[in-house]
């Protein structure tokens, strides 16, 4: 589970904090698609006759979408959990670090291979349904992806300074 991901970071803020921050105005893109078109995917190239996946990349994406429109819709989602508002705060500073685009191409799989069928705002209503804040375990850097790398690398440096594990 990645709980650094944008979807899953609003949803975690939500039930955590109350609101949600969107940087830099939302509007940088992200990529998603659906568990279950992902699978459907998986399982088309695997029975695609060879000459046609062999080799390729595929870029499986079911839309690009903007981040403030994600936002409003794990808002719209949780309202009913939360009971109360979820507020939203527009942060427009110019931080340098936040506004990544991650807009992918997504041609060739839909012509290849598999077009997706199930929309994300469903999948988003879907997967906020589940989730509680007594649940949610948010500091776990096992989750959180600069978190594990930075773990990662100090262990490797104090295993280096110490002179092994064993």
């Amino acid at each position: 589970m990645r709980y650094d991901l944008v979807v899953n970071t609003f949803v975690r803020d939500a039930l955590c904090k109350g609101f949600l921050t969107v940087h830099c105005g939302g509007e940088m893109w992200r990529p998603l698609v659906d568990v279950t078109d992902l699978a459907r995917v998986y399982v088309a190239c695997i029975e695609a006759p060879e000459e046609q996946v062999h080799g390729r990349t595929f870029n499986v994406v079911g839309k690009n979408y903007r981040i403030l429109e994600l936002a409003h819709w794990v808002r719209e989602a949780l309202q009913p959990i939360r009971k109360v508002e979820i507020e939203v705060d527009y942060s427009t500073s110019e931080d340098p670090l936040v506004p990544r685009q991650r807009a992918a191409p997504r041609d060739r799989a839909r012509r290849e291979v598999h077009r997706p069928r199930r929309r994300n705002r469903s999948s988003t209503s879907c997967g906020c349904s589940s989730r509680t804040a007594d649940r949610w375990r948010p500091s776990i850097p096992a989750y959180y992806n600069i978190e594990w790398m930075t773990l990662l690398s100090t262990m490797e440096k104090t295993i280096k300074a110490i002179g092994g594990v064993f």
